[in-house]
């Protein structure tokens, strides 16, 4: 349901159940006279649906993300305050209908009684709308995202590339073509399996790095003691490593040495023959895994090493 529909059916709900409220005082005034006061009744619904409009909604839509206890406790706090600013309204017609004062006491609260009930109805109603709406929402931009991801998984420039790769291999050698192959299966099985975890071990970063390097052909990409890496229980946010080494060794003519060092409580990704600082590159990365360094991950570049640093002992899960 798109947002101008569910808030225009709720205020039309609103509208009829305001417009037939008289029918209650028809237990203890005649027709008639409800029909003379019909302006002043009008007055009260318009009053009625300004008051939702103004205060109602947009408190409502101020805590579309709060937590479900808190979206309830603000709604009964919103048809609280609402009522009470109709208590003056309704007592004022309540006077005009009544013709006695059993009557117009009786008429009072059986108009306040209806009026917390629509104001119930309505809001939670509102409530339950605005929420399937951001649902909807999320979800639409979870499928926009998760396509944009796998666009940038498969990177379809780097594939045409592989495989022209490995048709030339197969020509010249078989046995290096069968290597380029399963590089290449195991590098897209590593994407497809990153995609759909929160974190992966840094080690695994950069073996599906070293992958994308005897494929591609781009530039030189040494890693030291990779083994030892591997056993280090270092997690990262999937996919991020790999994206930053790529773009580099994209960008960078000069072989790239890359090299792991943990102190304390720290762990410094080094990698070394990086001329300049990539500035470009270093905010791309920093966007994309906001989180990531927000939990304390940093760049920094001394020396012609750009150095990615992280707390140990933070959760990515």
């Amino acid at each position: 349901m798109r947002k101008i529909t569910d808030y225009w059916l709720a205020q039309l709900l609103i509208f009829i159940l305001l417009t037939t409220l008289p029918l209650v005082a028809l237990s203890v005034v005649d027709a008639i006279k409800i029909l003379v006061y019909t302006h002043d009744w009008l007055i009260f619904v318009i009053m009625n649906l300004l008051v939702l409009h103004f205060i109602a909604r947009k408190q409502i839509s101020k805590h579309k993300s709060a937590s479900n206890f808190k979206k309830i406790y603000t709604s009964i706090i919103i048809i609280i305050l609402m009522n009470l600013a109709l208590i003056i309204p309704l007592y004022l017609l309540s006077i005009l209908w009544g013709s006695d004062t059993i009557n117009k006491d009786k008429l009072f609260h059986g108009l306040i009684f209806t009026s917390i009930n629509i104001h119930f109805v309505w809001c939670f109603g509102y409530q339950m709308a605005l929420s399937a709406r951001e649902k909807s929402r999320l979800e639409i931009v979870h499928q926009k995202l998760s396509l944009k991801i796998l666009a940038q998984q498969i990177q379809p420039d780097f594939l045409y590339q592989s495989l022209d790769n490995i048709e030339v291999l197969i020509e010249q050698d078989e046995d290096l073509a069968c290597d380029a192959i399963t590089n290449l299966a195991e590098l897209l099985r590593y994407k497809l399996k990153a995609s759909k975890l929160e974190c992966v071990n840094l080690g695994e970063e950069l073996t599906a790095v070293s992958y994308m390097q005897h494929l591609a052909h781009q530039g030189e990409v040494n890693m030291i003691d990779l083994a030892s890496i591997l056993e280090q229980k270092i997690n990262v946010p999937p996919l991020c490593i790999y994206q930053l080494v790529t773009l580099l060794n994209q960008k960078i003519e000069t072989p790239l040495t890359i090299s792991l060092q943990v102190k304390q409580d720290k762990w410094y990704l080094h990698i070394s023959g990086v001329l300049s600082s990539p500035r470009l590159i270093r905010r791309k990365i920093t966007k994309q895994y906001e989180s990531f360094f927000r939990l304390g991950a940093e760049f920094s570049y001394i020396d012609q090493n750009l150095i990615l640093s992280a707390p140990l002992d933070k959760d990515l899960d």
